[in-house]
């Protein structure tokens, strides 16, 4: 039993420093996950969909909190934790390398000019996430959503206020004027809770609060990324790109600790590297706060959602009956249509519009419209 078990959780760590590698995609990758487990690992492909539903009802990145849920399917609270730590290893280690060789080049005349024109990119690759986040809800015309979506949008631009707020503002609306959903259609596994995983969401929260607080004691900058990342991975419906704009919004308003620009090299390495666009977490930690500061934010940034990922799998059952639950988070992920759209605004007004730059960028939007048809 023991040496199957070995045999498993090797396999495991392979599987997911291999996905790990070249994760790109978003979506793409987190179908290939499911195939490879469906027909590599022979995991029940209903039990699959009941995984991959509820990470639609989670904070944080699709594939990572995923890769969470097939760890525990096959090794338990040891796989939980690892699938996920080797998922992202690879884009981690990626991520640090370009991140060391950007801090030394970043003031290079023939670097910044190459840099300069990675930006149009970025304004591309952000419209092309807020097209893929509004266009299902006009297919559907579902106005609720569309509307939450501009007051979003509102909120964030006339009345300034905190993405934070904005996102529970809306949450609250869904309450409101939603009816009853079918978010979490499909994924009821009887009356049953998960005593054990939710005891692994509970204590790695709790042990996640207790490091920032130690961290305050003896780095405060430390404690700041990790506080910052907390925040975030709470929060970030949709995926990766949910995730962007308040990174944007903490790290270059809130706390001032990156210029726009410095902030959109970031991403630009976060989306050439494999693994979920956040990744630019640890770009942020590194300039912020070193090796360890990288190290922080990259834990933070994807562990604290893992975490409250398997507090939702284990009241699975509560949530797939809950009306109230799901009407809330309809309304806080329709929050980032408008979010999105706040930030590719925000973010293209730093781009030179040269003539140039206005190619690469129409280039690259019609680039990501063919690879996502394809």
């Amino acid at each position: 039993m023991e040496e199957n078990k070995k045999k498993a959780l090797l396999f495991l760590i392979t599987d997911f420093l291999k996905i790990g590698l070249y994760a790109y995609g978003g979506p793409a990758a987190v179908a290939y996950i499911f195939e490879h487990f469906k027909t590599k690992r022979k995991l029940d492909e209903n039990r699959l969909k009941q995984g991959l539903a509820l990470t639609q009802v989670s904070p944080g990145p699709i594939g990572v909190n995923f890769a969470s849920f097939l760890g525990y399917e096959l090794l338990g609270v040891e796989g939980a934790i690892l699938a996920p730590l080797f998922f992202i290893i690879p884009t981690t280690l990626v991520v640090l390398l370009l991140t060391s060789i950007y801090k030394v080049y970043r003031n290079n005349t023939i670097f910044l000019k190459f840099l300069s024109h990675t930006y149009p990119v970025i304004d591309a690759i952000i419209l092309n996430a807020s097209i893929l986040f509004i266009k299902p809800y006009v297919i559907k015309r579902d106005f609720r959503s569309l509307a939450i979506g501009f007051f979003s949008f509102v909120a964030l631009t006339l009345l300034k206020l905190h993405p934070l707020y904005v996102v529970v503002t809306c949450g609250i609306l869904g309450l409101i004027f939603f009816k009853k959903t079918e978010t979490t259609k499909g994924i009821n596994n009887g009356n049953t809770i998960d005593k054990k995983r939710i005891l692994l969401g509970l204590v790695g929260i709790s042990l996640l609060t207790l490091l920032i607080l130690s961290l305050r004691l003896i780095n405060e900058n430390l404690s700041e990324i990790g506080i910052v990342f907390y925040k975030i991975s709470s929060i970030s419906f949709g995926g990766g790109f949910g995730a962007l704009p308040l990174i944007i919004h903490e790290v270059t308003e809130n706390k001032n600790w990156l210029d726009i620009k410095t902030m959109m090299d970031g991403i630009i390495l976060g989306s050439v590297t494999p693994g979920p666009v956040i990744s630019t977490s640890t770009f942020i930690g590194f300039l912020v706060g070193g090796l360890l500061g990288s190290l922080v934010a990259t834990v933070y940034a994807y562990f604290v959602s893992v975490m409250i990922f398997n507090i939702v799998v284990g009241l699975q059952s509560y949530i797939s009956n809950s009306e109230s639950y799901q009407k809330f988070i309809v309304g806080a992920t329709s929050a980032f249509q408008g979010l999105l759209v706040f930030t590719f605004f925000k973010v293209s007004t730093s781009t030179d519009h040269s003539l140039t730059n206005l190619f690469i960028f129409f280039v690259s939007l019609i680039l990501l419209s063919y690879k996502k048809s394809s």
